[in-house]
């Protein structure tokens, strides 16, 4: 069947000039994004955007940069607070609030934009600036609108708006935390979490439970308050650090796997890159060698007529042997690949990325068909100059037959033995059609399937007005 045929001369990959084309749109589609916001997204929130994943201190300014951008979002939560849930806002309070914002902001955006990007150490000191930062506003804005609510004289009435704002402001210490986590570094965590630990419990019991001080006025007075007389403030406070060990425990486990995974990573991609460079060495030296190969058969100029005439009889006999359009095409691509695919044939650079496995992997299965194809040519004219100087043998021909027996390769084959057969050679001189046609199907019926030789008589017209044109 040729379905089957062709399945197996292709090893059951895809068809190698379909694989050209689908990776060089694939190339398209990695350099040109349709989506313009994506590409915005990407270049302000991706931890991965052009930047060096093996390289330490390009991984920390990234992320140094991305958390800067996210520092900004949250900049704009924090106003956002600063006017929410105050009857009469202070505004000393919010003039403080507002200063020590954009100070730091400021500072930490300097420190970014200007110095040595590639210095670590200064990469490592803002990363610890911006957790600060991100800690110090998320307690200080907590503490702001405890101490506007305070300032109203409201705090021991508040309603359900303005606990719901307060538990919110709470929160956004949780959300600080999770946003140090982005930098995956477990030591930063374990530092952070002793300042995170002590200002959440002086919030918690100084306050969030401000009442201890009202009814204590000393250390035993204040210990029997919250212990005995009122125990709902010990448990509340017992709990709310529980939930927070856990939170940070839970947290800590999850950056600790991130970030032995990462480490595992840049070892296997350290180890990857000192194979890369003969990794590329041998594919070129492949490639070199098949171009070599190519360049020594004939001159360039005629070896591409030569492939326009052969794909010319290629295009008839694979129609006459009832393949569908598709794979004619596939085949006639076959005849001409040594000429159409070669100059694809290189690496440029020794670094590969993971897209150039892919385009190496395309390329290197494009050089294998081109080295098989050369590899019938040789045959081809191994043949004709054997049955013509009568030195045919059995073992002659049950080596031809042993490889590329397939019906593809036959094809190909028989058009290169006709081609040969027209064109002056040092053994013969070019022949007609008619003595081409008469030689191939009664001399060279040893290396061809018969039905194959009858199509090939059967449509000897067809053959010869498509050599001619392609001439």
């Amino acid at each position: 069947m040729p379905e089957k045929d062709l399945n197996d001369f292709f090893n059951g990959k895809s068809k190698y000039r379909e694989q050209y084309i689908s990776s060089t749109k694939a190339n398209k589609v990695r350099k040109v994004s349709n989506n313009k916001f994506t590409n915005l997204f990407r270049k302000n929130f991706s931890f991965d955007y052009e930047v060096d994943l093996d390289n330490e201190t390009s991984v920390l300014h990234r992320r140094n940069v991305v958390i800067r951008h996210i520092a900004t979002l949250v900049n704009v939560v924090f106003l956002i607070f600063s006017f929410v849930g105050i009857k009469e806002s202070n505004i000393v309070l919010n003039i403080a609030f507002w200063l020590l914002m954009t100070g730091l902001s400021i500072t930490t955006s300097t420190l970014l934009k200007k110095g040595d990007v590639s210095d670590i150490s200064r990469q490592k000191l803002i990363m610890y600036l911006e957790c600060f930062y991100l800690l110090g506003m998320s307690v200080f804005l907590y503490i702001k609108i405890w101490a506007g609510f305070r300032l109203d004289e409201d705090l021991d009435n508040m309603g359900v708006t303005e606990y719901a704002i307060l538990d919110a402001a709470y929160l956004l210490i949780y959300v600080s935390v999770i946003i140090m986590a982005f930098y995956q570094r477990p030591s930063l965590l374990k530092v952070m979490y002793l300042w995170i630990f002590i200002l959440v419990t002086i919030i918690n019991i100084a306050f969030l439970h401000s009442d201890l001080f009202k009814n204590a006025t000393s250390m035993k007075e204040f210990l029997e308050y919250m212990f005995i007389t009122n125990k709902n403030i010990a448990i509340d406070i017992l709990l709310r650090t529980i939930v927070l060990a856990l939170f940070f425990v839970a947290l800590y486990l999850s950056v600790s796997i991130t970030s032995y995974i990462e480490g595992e990573r840049i070892k296997e991609r350290s180890q990857r890159m000192k194979v890369e460079s003969n990794f590329v060495d041998v594919v070129n030296s492949v490639f070199t060698a098949v171009k070599v190969y190519n360049s020594s058969t004939e001159d360039v100029i005629k070896e591409a007529l030569s492939a326009k005439r052969i794909a010319g009889v290629t295009k008839v006999l694979s129609k006459a042997m009832n393949y569908s359009d598709s794979d004619i095409e596939t085949i006639v691509s076959f005849a001409k690949v040594h000429i159409d695919m070669m100059h694809i044939l290189s690496i440029e650079d020794d670094k590969i990325s993971e897209n150039d496995f892919s385009d190496i992997t395309m390329k290197t299965e494009v050089a294998s068909n081109i080295m098989r194809r050369l590899q019938l040519s040789k045959k081809a004219e191994d043949i004709v100059s054997t049955v013509y100087e009568n030195r045919v043998t059995p073992q002659f021909v049950s080596n031809i037959n042993r490889t590329q027996n397939d019906l593809v390769s036959k094809i190909v084959l028989i058009a290169s033995v006709y081609d040969i057969l027209r064109e002056e050679r040092p053994y013969h001189t070019a022949l007609n059609h008619t003595r081409s046609v008469e030689i191939i199907t009664k001399s060279f019926t040893e290396f061809f399937p018969s039905d194959l030789i009858q199509r090939f008589y059967k449509y000897h017209q067809e053959i010869l007005e498509a050599y001619t044109k392609a001439s």
